[in-house]
């Protein structure tokens, strides 16, 4: 199991994240309604040579729910801009998988976060961004 043993507070609510290795950052970006565990036999393997940072995203695994939450697309995207400020890294390598995927697309193309690389795992690559 991955250890989630650090809290992120962004925008009032409370985010669990861990982080394993030495070396070029790399973020492991989960999809929903799941948690960073999905990235637990991934994780070890890549921090053999880089520094892996994982989450659990708003409404999963150790992060703050609660029951009838409701979680937009921006707020995954926007918390995924602040642990990028907070961790302070610069272009880091991303993987996303499924809804995490769309956090990744979202952070770059919205949030303007620059990537050193990016890789998708069954993203969902579109989603209605306006609402009419």
């Amino acid at each position: 199991m991955l250890t989630l043993d650090k809290r992120f507070t962004f925008q009032g609510k409370s985010f669990a994240w861990g982080s394993l290795g030495d070396g070029g950052p790399v973020i492991l970006i989960h999809g929903f309604p799941w948690s960073a565990q999905a990235w637990r036999n991934i994780a070890p393997w890549i921090a053999k040579t880089h520094k892996v940072y994982f989450f659990d995203m708003l409404g999963c695994g150790l992060s703050e729910k609660h029951e009838n939450q409701t979680v937009p697309e921006n707020v995954q995207r926007d918390l995924l801009e602040a642990l990028v400020g907070h961790w302070q890294l610069d272009e880091p390598q991303v993987v996303g998988h499924d809804f995490g995927g769309l956090a990744a697309l979202h952070g770059h193309f919205i949030n303007g976060i620059t990537y050193g690389g990016l890789n998708l795992i069954d993203a969902i690559a579109v989603l209605q961004l306006y609402r009419y």
